[in-house]
């Protein structure tokens, strides 16, 4: 497989092709199941997508939600702040955090962090409360229903343990025989009947999952390339699994997408996706492999990506950026520069190309969003000639001591080749005779005293 075949045939067949536009941005893809085509703004934000299947059937279990989805708008701030979104409606934001938009509300940790304490569904009722560590480590995920006339408001309580390295070891869904964390607001049980864990074990000090843990004990074997979040596949209870990745490193085949091989530009699962968004029970796969490689948890229907969480549906993450303006965005929230299809953030800190290209041979390139002009050299100018008005005439010699630093060397030159001969051939650097003592009328040498 080489990417840019389209060639294949079985019902496994995956194929895709991309054509970008002049500033470097993707502005097609063309995939078995259809194709995509992108718009962007002068920042390389991306303004809107849209969608034609290749296959009738393609949207027969939820059509409207799936192209609205597929098909999606935006329009941005100075910022990169959403203003509006053709799903979500109009947003408000303040300092660069989320508040509202037409489908949802948030709310901010009362510390003053920057984390997403909490998300309510606005028509259901239905809200999502997050608990965060010091280091904004995302602790405790919890889903309140919003029906408040039941007794047991089904409240759902995950949480997550993390090791010395900072990396995602244990999920523990609580159920209803737990401890006092497994208890809602109102000191009620949890509806859920029984609680599991799910365990994470990696590859010496790297951040690749090796083996993965489900809640009745099995075990699962995850095979990585070299390339961080580069997916190659898995051998578990169910069998043995083969990943097939697009350019972004996107499992397609795998649990996350619901088997539709598809997701929105910002990796928003298709509403008749079965188990992109649901409770998790005891025989999941632990890492379900999704969106730019990275994993989905189904209890919340955010993405890890290790230092943060991801929400898909309004493309921003739960936290601020830890590292903040050293990440070259100033927007702490946004994910990617707005711009999902060119870029990933496999740390959750800033964006990257991704690792996995669909020809090694050909890789994928970054768009230029500020192209350097090039400098127009300055032509050198000719000294003017004698008979020219600029014409000055040759410079006055210089008196003996402004030129005595540029004399210096030739002089001491001139001190060493006297006074240091090291030339055989010139004959002043012939050895002098030895001096021979005159004799006196004794035949003594003079100078020295008789004998007595």
């Amino acid at each position: 497989f080489d990417g840019d075949s389209n060639d294949f045939r079985g019902p496994g067949a995956f194929s895709e092709q991309l054509a970008y536009d002049l500033a470097g941005n993707i502005a097609a893809v063309n995939r078995e199941l259809g194709s995509f085509t992108y718009r962007y703004d002068s920042k390389n934000e991306l303004l809107g997508a849209s969608f034609e299947s290749a296959h009738r059937n393609f949207f027969d279990e939820d059509r409207s939600s799936s192209e609205a989805i597929l098909g999606r708008g935006f329009q941005y701030d100075l910022n990169g702040n959403r203003t509006s979104d053709t799903i979500a409606g109009v947003t408000q934001v303040l300092n660069n955090f989320l508040l509202s938009n037409t489908k949802t509300a948030f709310t901010a940790d009362p510390d003053g962090f920057g984390n997403v304490a909490s998300k309510r569904d606005r028509k259901t009722g239905e809200t999502d409360a997050f608990v965060y560590r010091a280091d904004k480590k995302l602790v405790q995920f919890t889903r309140f229903d919003g029906d408040r006339d039941r007794d047991e408001n089904d409240v759902e309580v995950v949480s997550y343990f993390y090791d010395a390295l900072g990396r995602r070891v244990a999920k523990v869904i609580h159920g209803k025989d737990d401890d006092d964390r497994a208890h809602d607001h109102h000191a009620r049980p949890c509806s859920r009947e029984h609680g599991f864990t799910q365990t994470f074990t990696y590859l010496g000090d790297q951040d690749k999952i090796l083996l993965g843990k489900n809640g009745r004990g099995e075990l699962t074997l995850y095979l990585d390339g070299v390339g961080i979040d580069e997916h190659l596949g898995e051998l578990g209870p169910h069998g043995v699994r083969a990943y097939i990745s697009d350019h972004l490193g996107t499992v397609i085949n795998g649990e996350a997408l619901g088997g539709r091989r598809a997701v929105g530009a910002y990796g928003e699962a298709l509403e008749f996706q079965q188990g992109a968004r649901g409770a998790l029970d005891s025989s999941s796969d632990p890492a379900q492999y999704g969106f730019a490689g990275r994993s989905l948890d189904r209890e919340s229907g955010l993405y890890y990506l290790r230092e943060r969480y991801y929400d898909p549906s309004s493309g921003r993450f739960l936290q601020a950026d830890p590292i903040g303006f050293e990440s070259g965005d100033e927007n702490l929230y946004r994910y990617v520069l707005n711009n999902p299809l060119q870029y990933t953030d496999p740390w959750g800190l800033a964006p990257t190309p991704p690792t996995v290209s669909p020809n090694p041979e050909f890789p994928i390139p970054a768009p230029n969003p500020t192209p350097t002009p090039t400098p127009t050299p300055t032509p050198a100018v000719p000294a003017p000639k004698e008979g020219h008005p600029d014409f000055i005439g040759p410079l006055p010699p210089l008196p003996w001591y402004e030129r005595l630093p540029s004399l210096l060397p030739s002089l001491l030159r001139k001190f060493i080749r006297e006074n240091f001969p090291t030339d055989p051939n010139d004959p002043s650097n012939k050895p002098m005779p030895a001096h021979k003592p005159e004799m006196n009328q004794h035949g003594d040498a003079g100078g020295s005293c008789p004998s007595a």
